[in-house]
């Protein structure tokens, strides 16, 4: 799932464990980069592969396999058939005459679009 070593370059010193390892201590606690414990590699390499990843598209991929994966377990279709794209722009709401605030959109009624689990 990972990218492979490359040919040339230095070798990796880091284990890619533990660079999955913190940098979910980082997104899941909110901590910094530099505020990983100690036992983690250098918060440099582990904010260095983080960014690559969500360059290169690891992370969505990654994310997609665990989906499929989760729905298969529950005994689902792996591919959803329906799902929600929110807005995160305010000016991208304001051209199509949403509102920002919620008064004009009902995010309920957009979750009950989403196929239930019976």
């Amino acid at each position: 799932m990972l990218p492979a070593l490359q040919e040339g370059g230095r070798p990796r010193t880091a284990k890619m464990d533990g660079v999955i390892c913190a940098t979910v201590d980082v997104l899941q606690n909110g901590c910094t980069w530099h505020n990983l414990p100690h036992d983690s590699p250098a918060w440099e390499s582990v904010s260095g592969y983080f960014r690559r990843f969500e360059r290169d598209g690891t992370w969505g991929a990654v994310h997609r396999f665990l989906i499929r994966r989760t729905r298969r377990q529950v005994g689902r279709d792996p591919e959803p058939s329906a799902g929600i794209h929110q807005r995160s722009d305010p000016s991208l709401c304001a051209s199509h005459g949403d509102s920002w605030s919620g008064e004009q959109v009902s995010w309920a009624k957009a979750l009950l679009a989403w196929p239930s689990a019976s």
